[in-house]
This record gives C-alpha cells, sequence and structure tokens, in this order.
C-alpha cells in the first residue's frame, strides 16, 4: 500500500512538470550550436499587460528545467535582477533589437529566452517561448505549451501612477520702463521724438519699437546713445518674452498630456476616492487654477473640497459652493483640513490666519465662521467676507 501511495506522488509530480521539461527539451533540440551558449532566461509578461506572478513562477521554472541543459549556461536570476537594477531596466521580455542587442552586451551573453503568457481560461496558461540571438535579433528556437495555473492573480493599482509634468517657473516679463529725456530743440527734433514717444507706448511689437529708436539714433547723433540704450531694452525685453511663451507652450503640452493620461486613471471604478483625490490634488497643484489651466473645473470635481480664490459674503460663499454641486464646509470638516496628516499638514500656516465661513448641519441658517488660531464662532456677520471652503455633500445630503 505504502508503494502505490508513492508511486502515485510520483507519477503526480511528473504529470505537473511534464509541460515544462518538454517545453525546454522542444527549444534545446532546435538549437545546432555545438558551442555551450550563455543565455539569460527573462520573465514571460503576459500580452495584454497584465500584472501576475505567473511571470516570475515560469521564468523560475524554465530556469531550473534547462540549467542542467548542457548547451546552455544560464545567467543566475538573481544576477540578472542585480543588472537590470543597476540599469533601471524592466525585467520583461518586452524589447526591441536594439535593447536586445545592449542587453547582451551588459551581460556577456549570447542569447534571452523570452516569451509571453496567454490565460486559455482561469485553470490554464499558453506558454510561448522564443530563444534569440542578442547579436542578430533573430529567433533560433521557438515552441509553445499549456500548463496548469497554479497561482492567483490579484488586481494591484501601482501607487503613484500619476506624476505630472515638472517645468521651469514661468517669470513674468515686464515691459522695461522709459526714462528717455531730451532737451528742448529745434522744432523738428521734438516732433520726432513725440512721434516716437507715442510709437514706443503702442501696441507695436518689441522689434518695431527698438527698430524706430534705432532709425532715431541714426539721425541724430548728440542723442545716439540713450536712444540705442531705448532700443537694446526693447530687444531684450523680446527676447525674455520669446523665452516666456516657448516655456507657456511647453507647459501647455505638458498640461495636454498629463490631462488626457489623468483623465483615463480618474474613469477607471476600480481606483479609491482618496486615490483619485491625491492625483487631482497633483494637477492642480502643478497646473493651477488661472485660466491658463482649461481642465481645472473638469479635476476639480474629483477633489474632496475646493476653496474660492478670494474673501466673499455668506450668500456669495453658499451660492458659489452650489455652483460647484457642493456646500459649505461644516466645522469639523474644517478642523480635519487643519489638523497635521497626509491631505491638511501643508494647509496648516495659511489656515491659522484665515477665517472661513462654516455650514453648520443642524442649524444652516446660523451663519458660523472660524478662526483657526481662536475658535469656532458665530453671531450676526452677514456683511463680512470670510474665506469659502466647499465640500461635496455626503449621501444622505445627496438623497435630500
Amino acid at each position: 500500500m505504502i508503494k502505490i501511495i508513492i508511486l502515485f506522488l510520483v507519477l503526480s509530480s511528473n504529470v505537473k512538470a511534464e509541460p515544462m521539461n518538454d517545453l525546454a527539451t522542444k527549444l534545446s533540440n532546435q538549437v545546432t550550436s555545438t558551442q555551450t551558449i550563455r543565455m539569460a532566461i527573462l520573465s514571460f509578461p503576459y500580452v495584454d499587460g497584465f500584472n501576475s506572478n505567473g511571470s516570475r513562477i515560469v521564468q523560475e521554472r524554465l530556469i531550473t528545467a534547462l540549467a542542467p541543459n548542457k548547451k546552455f549556461s544560464v545567467l543566475e536570476r538573481a544576477l540578472l535582477g542585480k543588472v537590470f537594477k543597476e540599469k533601471k531596466l524592466e525585467m520583461s521580455g518586452f524589447f526591441d533589437e536594439k535593447t536586445t542587442t545592449e542587453l547582451g552586451r551588459m551581460l556577456g551573453i549570447q542569447a534571452v529566452l523570452t516569451g509571453t503568457l496567454i490565460n486559455l481560461s482561469d485553470t490554464e496558461t499558453e506558454i510561448n517561448a522564443r530563444i534569440i540571438n542578442v547579436t542578430t535579433g533573430k529567433i533560433i528556437a521557438s515552441g509553445k505549451t499549456t500548463i496548469p495555473k497554479i497561482w492567483k492573480d490579484r488586481l494591484t493599482t501601482p501607487n503613484p501612477i500619476f506624476e505630472p509634468a515638472r517645468l521651469p517657473e514661468i517669470v513674468e516679463v515686464e515691459v522695461p520702463q522709459s526714462d528717455f529725456k531730451i532737451e528742448y530743440a529745434d522744432i523738428e527734433i521734438l516732433e520726432k521724438y513725440d512721434e516716437i514717444t507715442k510709437f514706443d507706448k503702442s501696441d507695436a511689437l518689441p522689434l518695431e519699437k527698438a527698430g524706430k529708436w534705432e532709425t532715431f539714433a541714426r539721425s541724430y547723433s548728440k542723442y545716439k546713445d540713450i536712444a540705442m540704450k531705448r532700443a537694446k531694452e526693447w530687444k531684450v525685453y523680446c527676447r525674455e518674452l520669446k523665452k516666456a511663451e516657448k516655456l507657456k507652450a511647453q507647459r501647455t503640452e505638458a498640461m495636454n498630456k498629463d490631462y488626457q493620461k489623468l483623465k483615463r486613471y480618474l474613469a477607471l471604478t476600480i481606483i479609491s476616492p482618496e486615490q483619485k483625490n491625491s492625483w487631482a490634488e497633483k494637477f492642480i497643484e502643478n497646473y493651477g487654477t488661472g485660466t491658463d489651466n482649461i481642465f481645472k473645473d473638469e479635476i476639480s470635481q474629483y477633489l474632496f473640497w475646493i476653496e474660492a480664490k478670494n474673501p466673499m459674503s455668506w450668500v456669495d460663499g453658499d451660492k458659489y459652493c452650489k455652483e460647484k454641486k457642493r456646500r459649505l464646509a461644516n466645522p469639523a470638516e474644517l478642523s480635519k483640513m487643519y489638523k497635521p496628516g497626509p491631505s491638511g499638514a501643508k494647509y496648516n500656516d495659511e489656515m491659522h490666519e484665515k477665517r472661513y465661513w462654516a455650514y453648520s448641519i443642524n442649524s444652516p441658517a446660523i451663519k458660523r465662521y472660524m478662526n483657526f488660531g481662536v475658535s469656532s464662532l458665530s453671531g450676526d456677520v452677514s456683511n463680512h467676507a470670510f474665506y469659502v471652503r466647499c465640500v461635496l455633500p455626503g449621501p444622505e445630503e445627496d438623497a435630500k
């Protein structure tokens, strides 16, 4: 009886290992080289990019299956991982020909074994494998097999997976102020000076203004130095303005790209509201709430709270929040934002000196305000102007 049980266990083990060993044998038989090939075995990603432990498990099993084969000298996985970490590469099979060649040079290998996984069902996975010559990029062996899917896939969301682009700060370019003075001279010079002064204050292009001053300098040598100085100021202004416009264009391009990426993440139901709020905060913090940020209203919908730029009356504050499909924050919510923590710490200093309108859930008619340096207060403050912070209403408030 004991012999039968042992035999059954041995046979069961062989059945599980057989598909992988068969694949290793099939690949080995296609290799005709008489010299031992130094080879790295990469992880096997899913064709749709799905993140799974199966990629690493298949890699480990193929290393075990091919290590005893005399045709190959298999690179140890730990060494492979170290090199990939140093070079900041992903240890997957998604490489183009150029990267594969570079990989061969870094690792001192002649070939890589790579491939992909496809789930045929909840219990079976198909492996497609290829051995690639890293010098030529040609496939020297290929094969596929089906194995039992012994791992459990867990849906994970990379955190963070959204980081807005960082750009140089755009410095406002100020129009140069003129200190050009001219002594009273003959009427012709005064007329020319009057003409160019009007042009200097017009909406003409900076280089056109510079040209006018250069012409004036050539015509009246007595005023050449101060006229050329003004021309130079306009040329410098023009260069700085172009730099600022270029940065703004880069900022707009980056914002559009970040928005397109963030919009797709925010549409996912598997992402928590907390995570969406965090990403929305990053986007608004990076691109501001000015007119240049044409996506601010759409992205702000995912923020737990939004704040009006300027203080306003209770009536205007209440109206502002309702237009944003929100309501004024209550004292507890304002206090929570004020307390140190992941979402509140950075607002402590600025909130400490501010007074905010505070909505009372039990007594909406009472106009309350909070000063975090003192306490929560109420009274006849209808004519006052305080800061406004709006929050999303809860489910019960929505039902009302």
